[in-house]
């Protein structure tokens, strides 16, 4: 399992973000609950200062729904919805 995706540490602005993809991440869709330890993770980086941001694919308005009713949001900063069509790490390189 991949926790995180991307770390960025800047030295000067002592900012740390962590950006997180949210299907088989953060979620499990086959069994349609949070992956295992995830919200005590989210809740340790937090109270450390990291920015937390999850990129999601919205295909449908339910997805948004979906991501905002995890009990792991209280800890998120930002949340990025994508297209499908969108890339990733286009979505990445913005969240950043």
């Amino acid at each position: 399992m991949t926790w995180i995706l991307c770390i960025f540490g800047f030295s000067m602005m002592k900012t740390r973000l962590l950006i997180f993809d949210f299907n088989r991440t953060l979620y499990d869709p086959d069994n349609n609950i949070e992956m295992e330890g995830c919200s005590k993770v989210l809740s340790i980086l937090s109270e450390n200062k990291f920015k937390i941001c999850i990129v999601s694919r919205v295909e449908k308005p339910s997805r948004k729904r979906l991501v905002e009713d995890q009990y792991f949001v209280r800890y998120v900063d930002r949340i990025y919805y994508i297209k499908s069509s969108d890339s990733k790490l286009e979505s990445y390189k913005k969240a950043m």
